[in-house]
């Protein structure tokens, strides 16, 4: 009789996009998933006991850097994500037309998790920590960019437009409007970078259309989700209902706990939860890892039914992937396991800001087309 490779026993299964939320076992072999709830009785090299623990679908970081040949902050997407129970990454756009070849033969063809890419609406990309992106539209390479995303379907997932004020300069929202027009013809979202922006919030999101990103949405640097009595604004509201997308985009410098905790307090969460990992913040403060920050909104309030669709399924659409489900019988074997513990934890931001928690979710495995990546050193087999 033949063995599976992996028998998770007791977990909580849960799945957002399959409609998943049990008790149960998950059986792997092969690299593919093959059993979910009950699995057939019989051996397995591997059985691992969840019991206490969730068992999900591996997580899609939606924005960190992983160009390490053309990026100067940009780190090995498998670093940061083994450990933080996350199989697919997109990188925020540290590439434009220029630099995107390299990028794809250098880092996402020889990366064990899966990478996507924004490509940057600027030729030369994100360079440097110093180097501000010529937002000049006329230097736009229209053709070039509409080739790539052509020529690379699936990998290239988005365009990305950074446009604050110190970058896009006295050109104001003319380069959001014009980025949006090629990704119209490329068929893809845009993803804005809106720390800063010209203008006020409504100006941006009248321009942004649904499945567009408003990226970095608890920033507290210019204009920012809150009014001058620090309530959600009605627009932010009305878009966010309309299907603009809303992400945290964490980062060393681009979140606000005092945003945060307002917003989440009166029932405004973001739609993505990505980490904005790279040189700059990873195993850093604010932002350390992915799992971290997902311990940091557990704290201001979300439960972790309401954090796991914000890390799968719905980044998983901006990628097209996973329309029906993760947790599936023959579905790729990425997963992730994850314990939620009772423990005291401190936070702070860039703002100068702190928080006090008293819980941890701690990630206890990955497992990546059925070959664990990561696992904590006492989580042993049965």
């Amino acid at each position: 009789m033949a063995k599976y490779d992996i028998l998770i026993q007791n977990g909580t299964l849960m799945d957002p996009a399959a409609g998943i939320c049990k008790t149960g076992s998950l059986a792997v072999q092969n690299g593919k998933i093959c059993a979910v709830g009950t699995a057939e009785e019989k051996e397995a090299v591997q059985v691992i006991d969840a019991r206490g623990c969730y068992v999900v679908p591996g997580l899609t970081d939606y924005h960190m850097h992983a160009f390490t040949g053309g990026c100067e902050f940009a780190l090995h997407p498998d670093l940061p994500a083994a450990i933080s129970g996350v199989t697919t990454v997109v990188d925020g756009g540290s590439a434009g037309v220029s630099g995107f070849e390299s990028f794809y033969r250098s880092d996402i063809l020889h990366s064990t998790v899966n990478v996507k890419a924004m490509l940057n609406i600027c030729s030369a990309g994100q360079p440097g920590v110093y180097y501000l992106e010529n937002m000049d539209p006329a230097l736009y390479q229209r053709d070039q960019i509409l080739r790539l995303c052509e020529q690379y379907k699936g990998i290239i997932v988005a365009i990305k437009v950074r446009q604050s004020r110190e970058i896009v300069k006295e050109r104001g929202l003319t380069p959001l409007k014009e980025a949006i027009k090629i990704a119209r013809e490329a068929g893809l979202p845009v993803v804005v970078h809106t720390t800063d922006s010209p203008g006020e919030i409504r100006d941006t999101l009248e321009i942004l259309r649904k499945g567009d990103v408003f990226c970095h949405c608890f920033h507290k640097k210019g204009r920012t989700i809150l009014d001058e009595n620090s309530h959600v604004l009605p627009e932010v509201r009305e878009a966010q209902k309309q299907g603009i997308l809303f992400d945290c985009a964490h980062g060393s410098m681009n979140f606000s706990l005092d945003i945060a905790r307002t917003a989440i307090s009166e029932g405004f969460f973001p739609d993505i939860i990505s980490s904005d990992l790279s040189m700059l913040s990873f195993m850093k403060p604010p932002a350390y890892s992915l799992s971290h920050i997902l311990t940091e909104l557990l704290n201001l309030g979300m439960r972790f039914e309401e954090l796991l669709p914000r890390v799968t399924s719905t980044p998983a659409r901006q990628i097209e992937a996973g329309q029906n489900g993760f947790l599936i019988p023959g579905a790729p074997a990425d997963l992730a396991l994850f314990c939620l513990e009772k423990k005291k934890v401190h936070f702070k931001d860039h703002y100068g800001s702190h928080m006090e928690g008293d819980q941890i979710l701690r990630p206890m495995m990955t497992i990546k087309d059925g070959r664990i990546l990561y696992r904590q050193y006492d989580f042993f087999n049965q």
